[in-house]
Order: structure tokens, then C-alpha cells, then sequence
């Protein structure tokens, strides 16, 4: 199945706190069709694709990682929008997290959600 075209309805995205400036144009809680459109067409030119190819690669991502088109969308412009040296930084750190999680035998998931305190996404205070 294709991606969503902006007229239909997205589900609502919780996004964590302390989003980076540079996507602060996404909105916040859930996508609005103006604003998927808006974000395809940013993301086709940044891509040097048409928009239906990069709606193509969004909803294959969304589907190899189960996760809906619009939050997809939002990862995949948050990681296009980022620095490149924020970029490698970004990777150095979660190859260090994935390594603790697999030295500690859970998922990456569950290893951050233990490092934050919990699934509320309250940091612990620990902090």
C-alpha cells in the first residue's frame, strides 16, 4: 500500500521533549496534511527525487520498521535536517548505546527506557 496522501488522516505523533531547533517547523502533536505535504516536497529536493519516489522511500521505511508514514516522515526529515557533525556524533553515540545494551542483554529500546526511568519518559533522578 502507498503512503497516505496529505488529505487523509495521520494518527498523532508524541514527540519527545527538547526537540532540536531545526525541525521545529514539524508540528506537534500530529501531522497535518499541509505539513506532510510541506515535508515531502522538502524532502524530495533535498533527496534529488520526485515526491512520489520520496513518498515510495518514506512508506517502505515506515514498513520495514512498523512504524506509521508519519512518524517515518518526521525521523527520516529530523535526520535529513541535522548537521553533518551532529550527524557522526549522533551515530558514534549509538553505537556506544547499542553496545551496552547488547553487553546488558537487552534491546536498545529497553536500555534507554531504563537509563531514562521508565516508559513515562520522566528522566529518573539519577540525573
Amino acid at each position: 500500500m502507498l503512503a497516505p496522501s496529505p488529505s487523509q488522516h495521520l494518527e498523532s505523533e508524541i514527540r519527545p521533549h527538547g526537540n532540536p531547533p531545526y525541525d521545529s517547523d514539524i508540528p506537534n502533536p500530529a501531522l497535518e496534511p499541509a505539513a506532510i505535504k510541506n515535508l515531502l516536497n522538502d524532502g524530495a529536493r533535498r533527496s534529488r527525487m520526485t515526491v512520489d519516489a520520496y513518498r515510495s522511500l518514506i512508506q517502505s521505511t515506515a514498513n520495514s520498521a512498523r512504524v506509521s508514514f508519519a512518524t517515518a516522515l518526521q525521523v527520516t526529515t529530523f535526520f535529513e535536517r541535522m548537521p553533518p557533525g551532529e550527524r557522526s556524533a549522533f551515530f558514534e553515540q549509538l553505537a556506544l548505546i547499542e553496545q551496552a545494551a547488547a553487553r546488558y542483554g537487552v534491546s536498545v529500546g529497553r536500555f534507554v527506557r531504563i537509563i531514562i526511568g521508565g516508559d513515562d519518559g520522566e528522566a529518573s533522578s539519577r540525573h
